[in-house]
Parts: C-alpha cells; structure tokens; sequence
C-alpha cells in the first residue's frame, strides 16, 4: 500500500468480499495526541487505520519503531472462528504479524505476513532463517520478499545473494510455493514496466496435505492503484461443514510446449523430504500415506500453475 491512507481506507470500504485483509507498508502515522510533562505540544501515538467493521492487528513493536505490517480481520468472522494476534510468536516484530486461526480451541491456522526491508548491504532476514517452524501447525507464509530467485523469478533476474540461504530454509522446513508461476506481482509503474515476482506465498505440508489453502489468485484490478498486485486466497478450515470445500479437479490439457514449466514446478512443490529419506528404513503404513499425499499434491499443483483444465 505503499503507506497510503485513502488506498487503506476504500479498501477497508469496499472489502466485503474478504474476512481478513494483510498489508505491507501499511499507513502507520499519528492518530492521536496524548498529554505530555514535558512537551506542550503534546506526545504524538502512532497507529493504522481504523474502521468500525474491521478488527485492527499490529505487530509487535517498540515506541518510535514503525510498523511494516499491519493485518485487518472482518468483525463478522468472529461468528465462526477466533482470531487472535500472536505476539509471543519466535517471529513477531514491527515487520512480521502472526494471526491464530482458532476453531473449537484448536489453532487451524498460522497466518504470518513478513515484509523484507532490504538493508544497504546483505539482508533482513535472519531471524527467520534462524526460526524452525512448527510441522504440525498448518502455516501460510506470505510476504514482500524483495528477493529474487530462479524458483520463482521472471527470466533475466539477478539472484539475490541470500536467495540460496532462504531456500534452504523453505526446503528444510517443508514449504512449497503457491503463486501461479512467473505471474508478476510488482511494477515499478503504472505502464507494467521492469515486472518482477516480490510478493510471495508459501504453504507448509501440514497446510497443504490437509487442502486448506485454495488456489492463490494475482490480482492487479484489487491493488487499487498500487505497484504491488494482491494475492487473493481462501483458506478452508479442517472440519467444517459451514464452508465448502474447493471442487475436486477435472484433469489438465496435455502441452508438450509446458514440459519444462510443469518439471520446474513438480520439482519445487515435491517437499525436500521425500527425495532425501532413506527408503530402506522401514516404514509404517500412515508415514507411506503421507508421502503418498505429498507426490499427488505436488502433481496436481504442478498442472493447476502450468496446464489449462480440461
């Protein structure tokens, strides 16, 4: 949003279509004044927007730090779920915000929206190469990454220099990428020039062998003017019958001219464990299964992002 009020505000207006909105480089600024001992003029409190049919979460930070991310949850959804803003998380800071999805006592989800304030030199991003995620918690991982790579890069990109370390750490921790491949998310104008994919999706396998997370959609028409595109994306909760789940697919058009797309993406979403575990251990029926589910999810994703539907 490029810290831009009226985008924030006639987003929130117009947002009836969403129940929780995440956004990077929020409008973070004076919302009020309070009394001080000290200054006449008074102590300025700094905040985001608000508006009266959205809860506001901020992310853990310090007086006089600015806040990169703010995340917005429609009140209405407290009918079905709590969500909660997780400030104890090993993540949280002024440029990460951390949401629990609760339902029935149960935590479905981890909503964590980073944004990556790319320092003169090297990278920002330590503290989450240094975190070990939690496999068992489904977690979806969205963030301007300002990171360039050949994952997920238009042609002609130059690496960025980090870009190896953080894919070791998206390996290691099982988590697959979810935007439709070499779909750009950022402009440096209006006229589309120097595209690039900044904006980035990761889903853990706790996520994605489960089916919470539907289909993620690029959209420019959304970002109300913004450089940055949105990432539209439903998630859908393990057990319930108040949403409905995604329909199953029909099957995929054959194109031999997508080959080489369709192995770069099947070789992306296949999680590093199941390449590098030791098949002549023994192994019992549910761990078979598992692994069963991750090869058919990482074929099914892999022509959902490259073919057409039949």
């Amino acid at each position: 949003m490029h810290r831009s009020s009226h985008r924030t505000h006639a987003l929130l207006q117009k947002g009836d279509e969403y129940d929780i909105i995440l956004i990077q480089e929020p409008w973070f600024n004076t919302v009020a004044t309070l009394c001080s001992d000290t200054d006449p003029t008074g102590e300025p409190q700094m905040g985001a927007m608000a508006n009266p049919m959205w809860d506001t979460h901020l992310p853990k930070h310090r007086q006089g730090e600015t806040c990169k991310v703010v995340a917005y949850t429609k009140q209405s959804l407290v009918r079905s779920h709590i969500v909660s803003n997780n400030l104890a998380h090993p993540l949280a800071n002024a440029n990460t915000v951390i949401l629990n999805i609760i339902e029935t006592d149960t935590i479905i989800m981890w909503l964590i929206s980073l944004y990556h304030a790319v320092p003169p030199s090297g990278h920002d991003l330590q503290h989450l190469l240094d975190y070990n995620s939690d496999e068992l918690t489904p977690t979806l991982l969205i963030r301007d990454f300002n990171t360039h790579s050949p994952r997920w890069s238009l042609h002609g990109c130059t690496r960025s220099s980090w870009a190896p370390r953080l894919h070791d750490w998206l390996d290691i921790n099982n988590f697959s990428l979810l935007n439709p491949l070499h779909e750009p998310t950022w402009y440096r104008n209006k006229n589309a020039d120097h595209p690039s994919v900044l904006d980035l999706a990761f889903g853990n396998e706790a996520a994605l062998i489960g089916g919470q997370i539907g289909p993620i959609k690029i959209s420019e028409q959304d970002s109300l003017g913004s450089n940055h595109a949105v990432l539209l994306f439903e998630v859908y909760p393990m057990d319930s019958l108040a949403i409905i789940p995604p329909p199953a697919p029909k099957g995929y058009q054959m194109n031999e001219e997508k080959k080489t797309d369709w192995m770069k993406a099947f070789t992306t979403l296949l999680p590093r464990s199941l390449i590098t575990d030791n098949d002549s251990e023994p192994q019992g029926i549910e761990l078979l299964r598992n692994k069963i589910k991750q090869f058919n999810y990482a074929i099914e994703e892999a022509s959902r992002q490259t073919l057409k539907p039949k």
